[in-house]
């Protein structure tokens, strides 16, 4: 992590998703450091459709009930909240970049994110280079439960930390959807979630299977057996096994996939995790 100050670092991200948000989305208003009783929301943008939004850059830790505080606070307000983390700042257990990786550090910020934005955390990087600095694109990234570490918090001196798999969600835009999700009112972008384009790639291998062979029928349990041990080769470098059994098992009623099979290998991943 650089020692920079996080007043530069916090400023570049501001000025621009300033920019990003103003020019993709149909606005009335919008204002860098806007107060609200007793807080200052980094930056604030009102859509045609009388949505209000608030956006929250961190580049410093911060607590997961600071976290939760201030977007109820917002909340309460009737404003929408969009939380973007400096993807090299202290607030990440280590530095996220937009690329698939397993077994991956994520903060308790992190990790409270996730769930609040329905899998998905935003970052930018802002890397300083000679006398200037670069700046990404904001990126997404999901997280899911490792193939071989705990799924436990772990404990670094005073802090905790998890180790997660992460996949990298392309952003196709930067219009802002306003929605309400786990109790919160939340902005967001449109990037699809990471369970949804995997279980998407199973669906199309599984019916390939059915189109290329008549009578096929996976209650015969050496096609799900077949199908499976397939699926977990051309998947699991990239998403990780336990996200691949997640979505095979919203599967089994749709394809009449062999129950006892699925269950079979959702025993034996649990049990070489012990």
């Amino acid at each position: 992590m650089s020692n920079k100050s996080e007043s530069v670092y916090h400023k570049k991200i501001k000025d621009f998703l300033r920019v990003l948000v103003k020019r993709s989305n149909s606005l009335i208003s919008s204002y860098s450091e806007k107060y609200f009783n007793n807080r200052r929301a980094d930056l604030f943008f009102k859509q045609k459709n009388n949505k209000q939004i608030v956006i929250e850059i961190q580049h410093s830790k911060i607590s997961t009930k600071q976290i939760i505080a201030r977007t109820e606070d917002y909340n309460d307000l009737g404003i929408y909240v969009l939380w973007v983390l400096h993807g090299l700042g202290p607030i990440v257990a280590e530095s996220k970049f937009p690329i698939n990786k397993m077994n991956t550090k994520i903060s308790s910020v992190e990790s409270l994110l996730h769930r609040i934005y329905g899998g998905r955390v935003y970052y930018i990087n802002v890397d300083p280079y000679l006398n200037s600095y670069s700046i990404s694109l904001p990126f997404a990234l999901h997280y899911s439960i490792s193939n071989n570490k705990p799924i436990r918090a772990l404990k670094s001196k005073f802090e905790y930390y998890y180790f997660r798999n992460s996949n990298f969600s392309k952003i196709p835009n930067w219009n802002i959807l306003c929605t309400e999700f786990n109790g919160f009112k939340i902005a967001r972008f449109y990037d699809k979630n990471i369970k949804s384009i995997l279980r998407g790639g199973i669906e199309r291998t599984l019916r390939k299977y059915i189109r290329n062979k008549s009578n096929f029928n996976f209650q015969k349990k050496r096609n799900t057996k077949k199908v499976f041990k397939y699926i977990i080769r051309k998947y699991k470098t990239s998403y990780g096994i336990p996200l691949i059994i997640e979505c095979f098992n919203r599967l089994v009623n749709r394809y009449n996939l062999n129950e006892r099979i699925v269950e079979r290998y959702n025993r034996k991943w649990r049990y070489n995790r012990k």
